[in-house]
């Protein structure tokens, strides 16, 4: 099998897509052979990984074949020779709107008829969220795309049935959809207690920073806290829009003092989990998610989480691991705040043992590995 994906392992500064990626490797290495086709920097990087080969195939550590391409060579013909060079029964590409790693291996295999499975995986850049953002340049792309039959005949990766649903909605009723949930990490860690005070609260963004995530919207929630309750808010994430990064941190510089907010930078993948064991929540107001793995994240570090309708965990408070509001309902955030602030010890320890042990059932769900051999396994030509 074949994978297209903008930036992978060693990098992180682009999230959820790594690590969607990374984990379907980790879990199915024993099912399928992978190799993989990607840049040789970090999101938003100019300097190549240290320690890395360039425009060559290398072996990694896990026995992954891993083709790092330098920006000097991401040219169309010279992808050509490398897709060409090798024979492969499915191509997984990792983004919708990729230049060089989507649509220029979509010409490449349609324009050669290479007999493969092509599955495209748009990570939720078809939700209706993700589609307010830019969205003169995305119609004209998805016209021109539909005109072109770009996507005809290929089988589409969605992550939860809500993604089907937008996926139908740009392509129709009639593009070929599997549904296969993301897969997690396999470890976790043991549960962490802290102290939880009333009137005091811990909480936590995380997510890359730029405008989809709605940091921005935090900054109105905890402006409107009464003066009578302390937070320390930290948000975490690689800056991936400076405007947008500087817009928030000028707002949180303006929070009243009984409200700290700091910008705690980027966490490696290994920090994570071992982090957010520091906090009691964690919170994001996205305005689209596909999967959310920092959500996951935040469960298995005990983490109660206060997220918006946009992703696909719902009824969280039934499960007492968290909320999951209306995207725009500023006053409901505002509200789960207050709770989250009032909890004490004991409250606090049933919702941070419940997200614990939700975070593990979802983690080491058998039904999601199953979903993933199916999307993966049959190597006709569809």
């Amino acid at each position: 099998m074949l994978i297209f994906i903008d930036w992978y392992l060693p990098g992180y500064k682009a999230g959820g897509p790594i690590q969607s990626v990374a984990n379907i490797v980790s879990h199915l290495k024993n099912d399928f052979d992978f190799s993989i086709i990607t840049s040789n920097t970090d999101l938003h990087e100019t300097v190549p990984y240290p320690n890395v080969k360039s425009d060559e195939w290398i072996i990694t550590g896990d026995g992954t074949s891993v083709y790092y391409f330098s920006a000097a060579n991401q040219q169309y013909k010279k992808l050509k020779q490398v897709i060409l060079s090798h024979q492969f029964d499915v191509i997984y590409l990792n983004s919708f709107f990729s230049k060089f790693f989507t649509v220029f291996p979509l010409l490449i295999a349609k324009r050669n008829k290479l007999k493969c499975k092509i599955i495209v995986a748009p990570r939720g850049m078809l939700g209706s969220g993700a589609l307010q953002l830019k969205s003169t340049k995305k119609k004209i792309f998805i016209s021109a795309a539909k005109l072109l039959g770009l996507y005809n005949n290929v089988t589409w990766h969605a992550s939860t049935a809500t993604e089907e649903e937008e996926i139908k909605k740009v392509f129709g009723s009639q593009a070929k959809v599997i549904v296969a949930i993301n897969l997690s990490k396999s470890h976790i860690i043991k549960p962490v207690h802290r102290i939880k005070e009333n009137g005091k609260l811990k909480m936590a963004f995380l997510s890359r920073i730029s405008p989809k995530k709605n940091l921005i919207a935090v900054h109105r929630y905890l402006a409107a806290m009464p003066a009578d309750v302390n937070i320390q808010f930290d948000y975490y994430g690689p800056v991936d829009d400076k405007e947008h990064f500087e817009q928030c941190v000028k707002l949180f510089e303006t929070l009243p003092p009984n409200i700290k907010a700091t910008y705690g930078g980027s966490l490696e993948p290994a920090q994570i989990t071992y982090r957010l064991s520091e906090y009691h929540f964690t919170i994001l107001p996205t305005f689209n998610e596909n999967f959310g793995h920092s959500i996951v994240e935040s469960w298995v570090a005990g983490c109660p989480v206060i997220i918006s309708n946009q992703t696909p965990w719902r009824k969280l408070q039934d499960k007492k691991c968290g909320w999951d509001l209306p995207l725009h309902d500023d006053v409901a955030f505002i509200n789960t705040i207050k709770k989250s602030c009032a909890m004490q010890q004991q409250e606090f320890d049933e919702w941070s043992a419940a997200s614990y042990n939700y975070g593990e059932e979802v983690i080491k769900n058998p039904e999601a590995i199953e979903q993933n051999k199916r999307l993966f396994g049959n190597n006709n030509q569809s």
